[in-house]
């Protein structure tokens, strides 16, 4: 499944690396003087540096730094967005749209996992595959157990065969990232309020969940309560 993607995780990384070593190295100026008429260069502000005889004008000078072309910057965010856009990680199947309404992140969400269809179905294989084989390991290699109080040998279920069908797919339509991100373009756009927006909200994301959902709660119970008038 990820075998498309290491070369490309290598480019990125490499072009990372040589980046940092090359501001590490070359990016601030450097200083070059003549030590035969300066005993030691001094870089403190306004301090003075003696010269032994000769014009102080061509005493020292400084190289300027070597500039990193802007290309690499370039490439590295066009190889994470193609890489992203062709392994169908685009905004809508990552939930980084604002929606017009409720429905809407759903059906951009579905139409921009098409393109990944056969890849989702090789990988649902995979995992049906992975279960008959640890199916298989438990005949051959697990002793026999007492469940419920009576004595159960998987060896005898590989001697009569197993016969079973397995269903694979996605545990969850929502994930955690993608949920959070449809929440707070929901919330921005107005369709739902902060009291709903703090009762969806994963354990962990707002500090104080439940003292500030409380007080929310009173506030909007004591808003709904009709003023007396004093009778």
């Amino acid at each position: 499944m990820i075998t498309g993607l290491i070369p490309n995780q290598i480019f990125i990384n490499k072009l990372f690396a040589m980046s940092m070593i090359s501001l590490m190295t070359t990016a601030y100026p450097k200083v070059v003087y003549d030590k035969t008429r300066i005993a030691k260069w001094d870089n403190r502000v306004g301090a003075a540096i003696g010269v032994n005889g000769g014009d102080a004008s061509s005493v020292a000078s400084i190289i300027d730094p070597a500039h990193i072309s802007p290309q690499i910057a370039q490439f590295i965010e066009l190889a994470v967005s193609y890489t992203q856009t062709f392994l169908g990680a685009t905004p809508a199947a990552l939930g980084d749209v604002r929606p017009d309404n409720t429905s809407a992140i759903v059906a951009l969400q579905k139409a921009s996992g098409v393109p990944n269809d056969l890849t989702r179905r090789a990988l649902y294989n995979a995992v049906e595959e992975l279960a008959r084989i640890y199916a298989d390991f438990c005949c051959a290699y697990l002793p026999p157990k007492n469940v419920g109080g009576a004595r159960f040998d998987f060896a005898g279920i590989d001697q009569r065969g197993i016969n079973l069908k397995i269903e694979a797919g996605g545990s969850s339509y929502w994930s955690e990232i993608a949920g959070m991100s449809t929440l707070d373009n929901l919330l921005v756009s107005g369709m739902i309020t902060f009291r709903q927006y703090l009762e969806r909200v994963p354990e962990g994301y707002v500090p104080g969940k439940a003292e500030l959902l409380e007080s929310v709660r009173q506030a909007e119970d004591s808003a709904e309560k009709p003023v007396s008038d004093g009778i």
